[in-house]
């Protein structure tokens, strides 16, 4: 087999989550063949797509500034472009977007200086475009984002160059979850697990099946999500085994959805599945996720004594300063349900500032993580306990502060929601009013049904995968 056709399976195999093997193919491959300068280049770039599979971030970066030092001698402007790509990605997974995206306005003076109608520079035209429209969905900016995946999918058709749209239709579909067209969003991913089933590319028919589930546990079709999640789960398997993340994080995502469905002996039996699995890894991950899930189950306990059990887990999941943050907002709201139903037993107006300085936190961290459908839904929350408190003016104000930031990442869905929440809160001013003389704290708690936004919250936390 001639290099080229092994460079090509060993990104197939890439697509398929067969790491070590692309990796040994390609250690042999460099060893036993003279391979030509460009031959060469593909293959560095393969080894780089191996370390940012396998999360070898900081790795990856340094042979990229090994690799485009190298690669300079070949003077193929298309490879420096591939190897810078792969760089802008590193940055960006190391949480380096300003750096990230400073890549990318390079490349794009690069690739505006090449021959235009060039089907391997519209290639990377197309691969640009992705990687932009990939950034602005993570600055929250998704009319931005939209223009440049459109641009991209419109070239990769031209080409028909089938992965770069798949990447592409990805990102929309995200768009598409962020801004409340669920149904459509749905559709995009399994267009885009058709592409991928071309490829066997199981980790990205694995993710597209985790959030089809993802959507359907947001519109309340519990059945449905679950189906999803255990499609998603044989395609893990089959990529990392059962010790992977990905496997795991879908049992975690399991397990929530069976308890929001009452169905807890299952929930408990996927538990005791995870802590086996937590007892054979060193995972620090894997072992967040068992044991924020052991919490959330003793949660749902009669027992009082169950439930304080539940209450000190999470606390102290929320101790851990490298806990992840999908699980750290997870934790903080179902230790907030915990502290709730202490305050609706009690009554004790000192839980009720401990749960407004954890929802002061979940906002900042919200802003902090850039997740504005989160720094929304934790202002609504913030606004609910301030009209509980009886504090009608500063309650307007979050509430209005919450629209704007819904409008000004144009989310048209949550915004009509919020103005709806605004007139609801007008309409009943008056019988606030009454409710701060005559009603005590807890019925109070239970007029504004808090419950309900934190489990919104909760559903939130999963649309930014």
């Amino acid at each position: 087999m001639k290099p080229n056709e092994v460079l090509s399976t060993l990104e197939r195999l890439i697509l398929q989550g067969k790491y070590d093997k692309a990796l040994a193919s390609i250690e042999e491959l460099e060893n036993t063949v003279d391979l030509s300068g460009e031959d060469r280049v593909r293959s560095w770039i393969v080894r780089l797509q191996i370390k940012i599979q396998k999360g070898e971030y900081e790795e990856a970066y340094l042979l990229t500034e090994k690799y485009l030092i190298l690669n300079a001698q070949f003077n193929n402007p298309l490879l420096t472009l591939d190897i810078l790509f792969q760089r802008s990605h590193i940055l960006l997974l190391l949480g380096k977007a300003a750096d990230s995206f400073q890549i990318l306005v390079d490349c794009e003076g690069i690739i505006e200086n090449l021959e235009s109608n060039s089907p391997a520079v519209k290639k990377r035209k197309a691969h640009l475009f992705f990687r932009k429209g990939q950034h602005f969905v993570n600055e929250n900016k998704l009319s931005e984002s939209l223009k440049y995946i459109q641009k991209s999918i419109t070239i990769a058709e031209e080409i028909d160059n089938k992965r770069e749209k798949a990447f592409s239709q990805f990102i929309l579909a995200s768009i598409l979850w962020l801004q409340g067209e669920l149904d459509n969003a749905i559709e995009i991913y399994h267009q885009v697990i058709a592409i991928a089933e071309q490829f066997h590319a199981k980790y990205y028919i694995a993710n597209c099946l985790v959030n089809i589930g993802e959507i359907h546990y947001w519109k309340g079709n519990y059945d449905d999500a679950l189906g999803y999640y255990r499609k998603a789960l044989i395609h893990y398997e089959f990529v990392d085994g059962e010790h992977s993340v990905g496997f795991v994080a879908t049992l975690f995502l399991m397990i929530t959805v069976l308890i929001n469905n009452n169905a807890l002996e299952d929930a408990k039996s996927h538990l005791n599945r995870m802590l086996q699995l937590e007892k054979e890894s060193n995972n620090r991950m894997i072992s967040q996720y068992s044991q924020l899930a052991k919490g959330l189950i003793l949660k749902q306990s009669p027992r009082i004594k169950e439930k304080v059990k539940a209450q000190e887990l999470l606390k102290n999941l929320l101790a851990d300063e490298n806990l992840f943050f999908e699980l750290k907002v997870t934790a903080m709201l179902s230790y907030c349900e915990t502290l709730i139903e202490e305050l609706k037993l009690y009554g004790a107006p000192e839980v009720l500032y401990q749960i407004k300085s954890l929802m002061a936190e979940l906002h900042e961290n919200a802003h902090k993580e850039q997740n504005p459908l989160l720094m929304v839904q934790s202002l609504l929350l913030q606004a609910k306990l301030l009209l509980v408190e009886g504090n009608l003016q500063e309650t307007e104000k979050l509430l209005l502060q919450a629209k704007e930031k819904a409008t000004e990442i144009g989310l048209t869905q949550l915004e009509n929601e919020i103005t709806r929440e605004i007139q609801n809160f007008h309409d009943e001013i008056n019988k606030w009013t009454v409710l701060m003389k005559q009603a005590s704290l807890i019925e109070r708690l239970e007029e504004v049904q808090i419950k309900e936004y934190i489990q919104d919250a909760q559903k939130i936390i999963h649309s930014h995968r």
